[in-house]
């Protein structure tokens, strides 16, 4: 995994790396983009061959997720 922040812009940061992931019996490995710039993101998760699975694009009041073949789900914070 890789962090990298930019030496003058405070809040300014972006993390890439591998996520594996295990449920039941179905295992599968992402890769992870996620790009922040204070409380504004953007997280993408790419599976084999950097075929785009879902991104999450949000701020303080909202996060969207979006997901092939599916409309976007909008909510107020990602937790909620």
């Amino acid at each position: 995994m890789v962090v990298q922040k930019g030496p003058t812009h405070d809040g300014v940061w972006s993390l890439s790396g591998l996520l594996g992931i295990s449920a039941d019996s179905r295992h599968g490995r992402f890769t992870v983009d996620w790009q922040q710039n204070k409380d504004k993101y953007r997280i993408d998760l790419l599976g084999p061959l950097g075929i785009g699975v879902a991104r999450i694009v949000g701020e303080a009041t909202r996060a969207t997720l979006t997901v092939a073949r599916h409309a976007p789900i909008t909510a107020r914070s990602p937790e909620s």
